[in-house]
């Protein structure tokens, strides 16, 4: 977890080598600016500490008990999410983006032995627009070490004496 920064109040004269209470015209400053300021600023640190919390809340490996409020698709470079639970790549291809989010989806939910039953829900309740949104178009999805079945061209039997048929 990253350590929060701590922001010092200080006064700009301070910093310009003056007295404290007084900007560099000499005159003092008053108190209730003063006030005003440094309250506006704990707000904005209180905020920035919710920020935080809320981004550590996330996770990409849930455990047994963590207790999960929702799913969230994303796309991202498959190197900075190699350690998540639940990743599918993508590759260039031919499909759209619709057909390639439908296919992403029921690889993780196939492709996964056992999921959870919680997880299973949560993965199947993603609304698909959110999907859709985070997909890049002409991709073909693709799970790291599934063999991806080929198209094999059929070859048909040469028919032999291609002649007239004998009667």
């Amino acid at each position: 977890r990253p350590k929060k920064a701590e922001a010092k109040m200080s006064d700009p004269a301070e910093q310009a080598g003056g007295p404290a209470g007084q900007d560099r015209s000499g005159k003092g400053a008053s108190q209730e600016e003063g006030e005003g300021a440094g309250a506006a600023a704990a707000e904005e640190g209180e905020k920035e500490d919710a920020d935080v919390d809320i981004l550590n809340s996330l996770t990409g490996l849930p455990k047994e008990e963590d207790i999960m409020l929702f799913c969230l698709p994303m796309c991202a470079p498959y190197s900075a999410i190699q350690n998540y639970k639940y990743k599918v790549k993508l590759t260039p291809g031919n499909m759209k983006r619709g057909k390639a989010s439908k296919s992403a989806i029921e690889m993780i939910l196939g492709g996964q032995g056992g999921l959870p039953p919680r997880e299973y829900s949560m993965i199947r309740g993603m609304p698909d627009q959110e999907v859709v949104a985070c997909m890049l178009g002409n991709s073909r999805p693709a799970i790291a070490g599934a063999k991806v079945p080929q198209n094999r061209k059929v070859v048909k039997a040469k028919r032999r004496g291609r002649g007239k048929k004998k009667r």
